[in-house]
């Protein structure tokens, strides 16, 4: 029986140290430099990331700004070019205006096939009366003048409308041809 106290004395023995070195241990870990080391590894851990990826999305950044400059670049130039057409329209425009015919005939009736002269020359003789452009619509008289050849320039200040409306006209009446 002395074997088996002296094995359980023996037992509580090494229990009673290990529990001591394992608190030992916890209050160690828990003491306020180690915890310390701890959080300023993690921060400067979080920091180097912070700086990376702040370092990302400048550059990401810098780069949409040169492109942007890029195309402000092409939009000036644009503008300035338009500017430019703006200008010629403008004077084209004033042109025509002033030098606008009073009575411009549809094609079907500008010349007449059976007055040609009886010389077989191929003359035409214009009919001598004037096309009703008041009984006309607006489309219709941008149709017949642009059949007769006459410019989307010369025709919009002919009728009193902008370029883009007379080509958009022509466009459409074009595409119920097709």
């Amino acid at each position: 029986m002395t074997s088996i106290v002296i094995s359980i004395g023996i037992c509580i023995i090494i229990s009673g140290l290990l529990y001591i070195i394992l608190v030992q241990k916890i209050e160690h870990a828990k003491s306020e430099p180690e915890v310390l080391k701890k959080i300023r590894a993690e921060i400067n851990q979080m920091i180097v990331e912070l700086n990376q990826t702040a370092d990302r999305n400048i550059g990401l950044v810098e780069e949409r700004i040169r492109r942007l400059n890029i195309l402000l670049e092409q939009s000036d130039q644009k503008i300035r070019l338009l500017q430019g057409e703006t200008g010629r329209y403008t004077q084209s425009v004033e042109t025509y205006s002033k030098m606008k015919p009073k009575n411009i005939l549809p094609l079907s009736q500008g010349t007449n096939r059976e007055n040609a002269s009886p010389s077989g020359r191929g003359e035409m003789k214009p009919v001598s009366e004037p096309v009703q452009e008041k009984s006309m619509s607006k489309r219709d008289k941008i149709i017949t003048l642009y059949k007769q050849g006459i410019s989307t320039n010369l025709i919009a200040s002919r009728v009193d409308s902008t370029v883009a409306e007379v080509e958009l006209i022509i466009s459409i009446n074009e595409d119920k041809k097709e």
